[in-house]
């Protein structure tokens, strides 16, 4: 690991909403002001929720959505396995 640490961005109120209502993504957003996402993220939801400012909503990103039947699945197959470790383990 690097001990080189990172400097901290400073953004002011008015670019960074500039940069948000001129974006298309959050992504774009973090890229314009130097911002991790994260960082974006939370900014633009503490301006919405404490200071109520309406920036416009981002499109969420699509990662393969949730997928119920296969979490199912996964939940049945971890609660199987707890059972035969518990029942070896008496």
């Amino acid at each position: 690991m690097s001990n080189v640490k990172q400097k901290r961005v400073m953004v002011s109120p008015t670019d960074f909403i500039t940069a948000w209502e001129n974006s298309n993504s959050v992504k774009e957003v973090a890229e314009k002001t130097g911002l991790k996402v994260t960082s974006v993220q939370a900014r633009a939801s503490t301006y919405r929720s404490k200071h109520g400012i309406l920036l416009k909503k981002m499109p969420r990103i699509n990662n393969g959505g949730f997928n119920k039947e296969a979490a199912i699945k996964i939940l049945e197959q971890v609660r199987s396995e707890n059972v035969v470790v518990n029942a070896q383990n008496k």
